[in-house]
């Protein structure tokens, strides 16, 4: 399976950083299974980094939060995101990834 061939050589953190990767991850199910959509990969622990939220992605584990969030003080010490600076990476589309060929369309991609 390709995605496992991917995960073996990249983190889930490179992945979601790098939007021609993240392209690829995300088209891979329309590929290989040749369903009618896919939802855009990213990781959900991504905005909480700029947050102040420290974690990891350990494989066969999935999501740890080294700081979790327990208490009204855990929450007042959050940060607010500035998107432009912190997470400009995570709207990016890399202009080179033609994701037209899974589809006669783009009609997949949610």
């Amino acid at each position: 399976m390709a995605y496992r061939k991917i995960k073996e050589r990249y983190s889930l953190f490179e992945i979601t950083h790098q939007p021609e990767l993240c392209a690829k991850v995300t088209a891979l199910p329309v590929h290989e299974y040749d369903v009618d959509a896919a939802i855009l990969y990213k990781d959900i622990m991504t905005p909480l980094v700029p947050m102040g939220v420290d974690g990891t992605s350990n494989r066969g584990i999935g999501p740890v939060i080294s700081n979790p969030i327990r208490s009204k003080e855990d929450v007042d010490q959050l940060r607010d995101i500035v998107v432009e600076e912190s997470l400009d990476f995570y709207g990016e589309n890399d202009p080179n990834v033609d994701t037209r060929h899974a589809h006669s369309s783009i009609d997949w991609l949610l």
